[in-house]
């Protein structure tokens, strides 16, 4: 996850290829399809939801909630510099903080998102 959130960082706006990075870090699965000469993948995040494509983390602060749902933001501002603190607040695990910060809010959240993630993972 470090080797992810460094490419994050030199991010200068939304990349789909980093979009797969994630969702494929996070515990999502792609499948290939191909019906009657057409091709494309198929997304699976947990449970039996299928998606079409991808989600957009790295251009949709709603995805990128999505990558660690225990979080909650305490401050984000797009002000000069992308920044996004989280803090995590679970049973499992004490008051942590995440700061991201990247070339766009949507990019600043992944990171921080992506942190407390890894925290969580790691108790």
């Amino acid at each position: 996850m470090i080797n992810l959130i460094k490419r994050l960082k030199t991010l200068t706006g939304p990349d789909r290829e980093v979009d797969a990075e994630i969702a494929k870090a996070i515990g999502w699965e792609s499948g290939p399809w191909e019906i009657a000469g057409m091709r494309g993948v198929t997304w699976y995040a947990s449970g039996p939801e299928v998606h079409k494509e991808c989600p957009r983390f790295t251009s949709s602060i709603d995805a990128a909630r999505a990558i660690c749902p225990d979080a909650m933001m305490v401050y984000a501002s797009d002000v000069d510099i992308a920044t996004v603190h989280l803090v995590t607040d679970t049973s499992t695990t004490p008051i942590i903080g995440h700061v991201g910060i990247g070339a766009t809010l949507e990019i600043a959240w992944c990171i921080a998102a992506l942190k407390a993630r890894e925290a969580i993972n790691e108790n």
